[in-house]
């Protein structure tokens, strides 16, 4: 049998019911909602009849705080995101694999483009952590928070400047990340491509109603206001 915890994050207490964080002015009695603002994170244990075993599930909610230093957050987004990947990696794995059978081997083309989209991602939600970091401080208190493929940072509003600064440096990032990731990209002319069309649809993030998009409107109007994903 398949038992579930909700086990309180780093910071975060339990009154009354609600799961509270100072840090970031934020209290819950929603399971639901604690999930999403990272202050909770799910455990799921399987209960035998005679022993209780711990699941490390990947697409279950996770979240832990954001490290102090700038580049220590960048590899604990990476490292947290990846973790919830981590089946559509072994998919990547699987279908470059195909590429060792003559008869399929186009799959494994399937399989770069799916792997460069991965790391989009990463590279997309490390460069919010990364300014974050950089504008907001070593002690602003932040929450990593993912669950499969879905991936944000929790964090307090800041100065309007700020704000913008961090929503727009995570779409921004694939394109900037060129320059690091020439190893990877530049393997090949279809990589180059693929990575750069990538990158571009992350910018173009910022254009539409949703997401980073809102989230740099939202700045606009409002210069500061509660904590939410970005």
């Amino acid at each position: 049998m398949r038992e579930r915890t909700l086990v309180p994050s780093a910071g975060v207490e339990v009154v009354n019911g609600a799961w509270c964080c100072a840090g970031l002015d934020l209290a819950t009695d929603d399971p639901a909602a604690a999930c999403e603002l990272g202050l909770v994170s799910v455990d799921w244990h399987w209960v035998g009849r005679s022993r209780r075993v711990r699941l490390a599930l990947p697409g279950r909610w996770r979240s832990r705080p954001v490290p102090r230093g700038a580049m220590r957050a960048a590899a604990a987004s990476v490292a947290h995101n990846a973790w919830g990947m981590l089946p559509w990696f072994g998919a990547v794995a699987a279908l470059l694999l195909c590429g060792l059978v003559p008869d399929i081997a186009a799959l494994a083309g399937v399989g770069w483009g799916l792997g460069l989209f991965l790391l989009s991602v990463l590279v997309h939600e490390a460069g919010h952590v990364v300014a974050f970091r950089v504008v907001g401080g070593p002690k602003a208190a932040g929450f990593l928070v993912s669950r499969g493929m879905r991936s944000h940072l929790v964090r307090p509003r800041l100065s309007r400047r700020a704000d913008l600064t961090i929503i727009v440096a995570g779409p921004l990032s694939p394109l900037l990340a060129v320059g690091v990731l020439w190893p990877v990209v530049f393997a090949s002319p279809v990589l180059f491509v693929v990575w750069c069309v990538l990158a571009l649809s992350h910018a173009l993030t910022l254009l539409v109603p949703v997401g980073d998009g809102a989230n740099a409107r939202d700045a606009l109007r409002t210069p500061a206001s509660a904590p939410r994903p970005t």
